[in-house]
């Protein structure tokens, strides 16, 4: 795994979108298989995102690819 430190357009776009779903990280982990930690991890910019990640968590919480570049651009 590697680390980043830092909370990328990506991630927090990602953690906007889970927290507008009123989803929990326990919940987005059933819903994708994911673990609950990864998520954290994913959203708190301690693991790069690749593109699997981000298309499994948008169609968890029901996003668009134009919406998701939208957030990042905010």
């Amino acid at each position: 795994m590697i680390k980043t430190n830092t909370d990328s357009p990506q991630s927090l776009a990602l953690r906007f979108m889970r927290e507008k779903r009123q989803m929990s990280l326990v919940l987005v982990a059933q819903q994708t298989g994911l673990k609950a930690k990864i998520i954290d991890h994913l959203e708190n910019g301690r693991k790069i995102i690749t593109d699997a990640d981000i298309e499994l968590l948008l169609k968890c919480y029901d996003y668009s690819r134009e919406v998701f570049q939208e957030l990042m651009a905010l």
